[in-house]
């Protein structure tokens, strides 16, 4: 498999396994789109484990203060190995930040990069799960590794 059938494949996968997951803040929100994604691209986030758990708005703003991060994109800028680039330059699998309901001074939200402009996302005119959307504005863009499966491991 070549590299952009894989990072098709991964965000494909990712648009399948939330697109009848209700938005459940600290459970299924864009955080955990972003985390399967980048588990089925083979480049896990790291360092996110002492932010602990969060269950409301709230709790998620304390998870990111423990972890010394302003914004959701503050997280995965630290990543190693994750180029940021302009939202234009996106591959399926990559990562853009975007405004949040929070406005532009807020905490932001996350979506992963599928093809042609669109990203999958929860937002809030969609209640049955996450939607495929067409942002409109982007705060930050991020190229994910690629890291093939090993011979004799499971893609």
């Amino acid at each position: 498999m070549t590299e952009i059938e894989a990072r098709v494949a991964a965000a494909q996968a990712t648009l399948d396994e939330f697109r009848e997951r209700r938005f459940a803040i600290g459970r299924s929100d864009c955080a955990a789109i972003v985390k399967f994604n980048c588990r089925a691209m083979g480049c896990p986030i790291r360092g996110v484990s002492k932010a602990g758990s969060y269950r409301t708005l709230l709790g998620m703003k304390r998870a990111l203060r423990r972890l010394g991060a302003k914004t959701i994109g503050d997280v995965v800028a630290r990543q190693k190995g994750w180029l940021e680039i302009a939202p234009a330059s996106c591959w399926p699998g990559d990562i853009v930040e975007l405004e949040g309901d929070d406005g532009p001074d807020g905490i932001g939200a996350l979506a992963v990069v599928l093809t042609n402009g669109r990203c999958v996302a929860y937002h809030a005119d969609h209640e049955d799960g996450a939607a495929v959307i067409q942002p409109g504005i982007y705060r930050r863009a991020w190229r994910l590794p690629w890291a093939p499966a090993k011979p004799g491991k499971a893609a």
